[in-house]
């Protein structure tokens, strides 16, 4: 597989979970006054699929609101997290999609409120 028929996989697998996804996001946030997260999903690499699960972090409250039965596998790593800004008066969340293809990181990332960073090559941060 070539780079864009990965990124084109992973895109065609999140659009079939992002209606659904953002349908959960808006229930549980009207529920909570959150939403929910969900920890990295392993795989990933050079296209290979694997089983994508809803783990949240040990932190998160209601856990026991988020359906874990999603049955599909995804050729990138998906994490879910909650922003906010300006205190508490903004807030959403963000889908970020990474996947490694030969030795280099690329990273999607797409928020709540219509955001899409499109697919990048991703270089973390250096700390000294």
């Amino acid at each position: 597989m070539t780079l864009a028929e990965v990124q084109s996989a992973c895109n065609a697998k999140i659009g079939l979970l992002w209606p659904s996804f953002q349908v959960l996001q808006n229930g549980y946030f009207q529920k909570h006054g959150k939403y929910f997260q969900v920890l990295k999903n392993g795989g990933g690499i050079d296209g290979t699929e694997t089983q994508f699960s809803i783990r949240t972090p040990v932190d998160e409250k209601y856990e026991s609101d988020i359906d874990k039965s999603v049955a599909l596998t995804v050729p990138c790593e998906v994490e879910v997290h909650e922003w906010q800004r300006n205190g508490d008066t903004e807030a959403g969340y963000m889908v970020i999609l990474s996947l490694y293809f030969k030795g280099k990181q690329y990273r999607r990332e797409m928020y709540s409120n219509g955001r899409d960073t499109g697919w990048g090559v991703y270089k973390p941060l250096s700390v000294r």
